[in-house]
């Protein structure tokens, strides 16, 4: 019998543990990533917490972190100017880069 990986709540199959966490082959790279962030800020590192938080979330989310102060006051008053969300704006500009392609 196989455990659930404890990211994202599948079968994880030929798992892998990091810091007392058990993870899918999938996770395991996503977790490994955000410790080594955490790490190279001089952060303390808690797998598990890592990855309840991944667990938790419905949906492929991404967290962007160290967004320049003057770049980040430029997308909210664009939002503001386009009368919609800082969410919707940021989707927009991902979707338009990708048809430049």
């Amino acid at each position: 019998m196989s455990r659930a990986c404890d990211a994202c709540g599948g079968e994880a199959v030929a798992a892998v543990s990091i810091g007392g966490t058990y993870l899918c082959r999938t996770c395991s790279p996503l977790i490994q990533i955000e410790i080594d962030a955490l790490r190279a800020e001089g952060k303390p590192v808690n797998a598990p917490k890592i990855a309840a938080i991944f667990r938790r979330q419905s949906s492929p989310d991404y967290l962007l972190r160290d967004i320049p102060p003057a770049l980040w006051e430029q997308v909210k008053a664009e939002a503001a100017r386009r009368d919609c969300t800082i969410r919707d704006l940021i989707f927009e500009a991902i979707k338009m880069e990708l048809e430049k392609t």
